[in-house]
């Protein structure tokens, strides 16, 4: 964590779950910027409010970062739109109806939010010319794992598997546009982990996932710029 003390970080998504504890993890940073949904009952670091899912408010989150006047080391985007039902093998079944609004929801918050985001942090130089940038993905993301791993065996939660797979190429093409620069893009799975939306049947405790997650940040280096991995640094294949 000395490696991180000082540095500037800014969290997408802290309202609750990994983002919420992550956030207070990093109080003794610099400075912590937190945006959410939903308001966590917090008031040691500087939080605003951002629906991912409304491009309006996108825009004027861009605005606000440049009033603030801040360059960030460090940048998680955490925000998710998930299923509301646990992750298990009872929701493999292809079943239900399908909807253009429910799908749009998913991409919306999962994929174009923080690609959008970044975008902007990009082109305003809000962001150090080495800084880390990771993008919370999940295993369901992964096509050539589907039926191998663990928690990733079936089918089931189209749309957000749909979603994190599109982020996850999002995020590889960017990583090759910026290629020729000193920033490490990485997507991170951090685990099925015991938040509200991970359930009561997810491996990981939330401490479990956090301290795994910032050992990790520490030791990024450009060689995991645009990789998908466990946030124990094990790389997942796409």
């Amino acid at each position: 964590m000395s490696h991180i003390i000082g540095k500037n970080v800014l969290i997408v998504g802290g309202g609750s779950g990994l983002g919420y504890h992550l956030s207070k993890r990093f109080l003794k940073s610099k400075k912590v910027i937190t945006y959410f949904k939903t308001k966590p009952n917090d008031n040691n670091s500087t939080i605003h409010k951002l629906n991912l899912e409304k491009e309006k408010e996108l825009i004027c989150f861009n605005e606000l970062l440049l009033s603030l006047g801040l360059v960030y080391d460090i940048v998680y985007f955490i925000g998710a739109h998930t299923p509301h039902y646990e992750l298990n093998e009872n929701n493999s079944t292809f079943s239900g109806s399908y909807s253009q609004k429910t799908l749009e929801k998913f991409i919306k918050i999962n994929c174009f939010a923080p690609m959008f985001i970044f975008q902007k942090l990009y082109q305003n130089q809000l962001i150090k010319k080495n800084a880390k940038i990771l993008f919370f993905s999940s295993l369901a993301g992964s096509i050539s794992n589907r039926g191998i791993l663990k928690h990733n065996l079936k089918g089931g939660n189209q749309f957000y598997r749909v979603s994190k797979s599109a982020l996850n190429s999002g995020v590889k093409n960017i990583a090759y546009d910026l290629d020729h620069t000193n920033l490490k893009l990485v997507i991170i799975h951090p685990g099925w982990v015991k938040t509200k939306s991970g359930g009561t049947l997810a491996d990981l405790e939330i401490s479990e996932s956090i301290e795994s997650i910032i050992d990790f940040t520490i030791k990024i280096d450009k060689s995991h710029h645009g990789g998908f991995y466990f946030s124990n640094g094990e790389r997942i294949e796409w």
